[in-house]
């Protein structure tokens, strides 16, 4: 039995009474109330630790997709990752048939078109430095010429500890050709890094311009 007390004048002197409060004699709701309560702060326990175990699970998920394609960000691209690592594969390839007698800086690229064509190709250095075309720009006229038009990403691979990102020509004339396209870096350890043209070359000037 749940007891009250409640003070009520009486002239100038205060007093007291005891009011007794019976509980609902068929729902009891005091102790219904109580129960609702703790079930109420059970489940709210429980999506808590469910949520926190979700929230770990990604975070591990993250961690291993960066110690296994390098400390870059993670692969985003439309290709599955064993694809992506064939791609880079076919970029290591092609960086040995590269032909730059005067940098001695070899570049290979792989790029796979929407229906799966690979074109792979090496930078290509003239006596006259200036004419010397990138691995990339190789990769895409080669594409183009066979009367190709759409592309997934391209690969790039250079014999260097840090990742060899497309030069300024190269990201212009592939936002010209493939502006949609995923670039994946590949540096001599055969670590990877992803990211979209449009990353490596946000507010670009094309045709829309002219």
């Amino acid at each position: 039995m749940l007891e009250c007390r409640k003070i009520v004048p009486a002239r100038s002197v205060l007093t007291s009474r005891t009011v007794s409060i019976e509980p609902h004699p068929i729902t009891n709701a005091s102790y219904f109330t109580f129960k609702k309560f703790k079930f109420k702060t059970k489940v709210f326990q429980i999506l808590f630790c469910n949520l926190e175990r979700v929230f770990l699970y990604f975070q591990i998920h993250k961690m291993a997709a960066h110690l296994k394609y390098g400390n870059g960000m993670p692969n985003k691209t439309r290709l599955s990752r064993e694809s992506i690592r064939d791609l880079a594969q076919k970029a290591i390839a092609a960086r040995k048939r590269a032909i730059a007698p005067y940098s001695n800086f070899y570049v290979g690229a792989a790029l796979i078109t929407r229906d799966g064509r690979i074109y792979e190709a090496g930078n290509i250095e003239s006596s006259s430095y200036g004419l010397t075309i990138c691995a990339e720009r190789v990769a895409l006229f080669k594409a183009l010429s066979d009367g190709e038009t759409e592309f997934s990403a391209i690969a790039i691979a250079a014999g260097t500890q840090d990742f060899c990102s497309p030069c300024g020509a190269c990201r212009q004339v592939l936002w010209d050709y493939a502006p949609d396209i995923e670039v994946i870096l590949v540096n001599q350890v055969e670590e990877i890094q992803t990211y979209s043209l449009k990353e490596l070359l946000p507010n670009a000037f094309d045709k829309k311009l002219l």
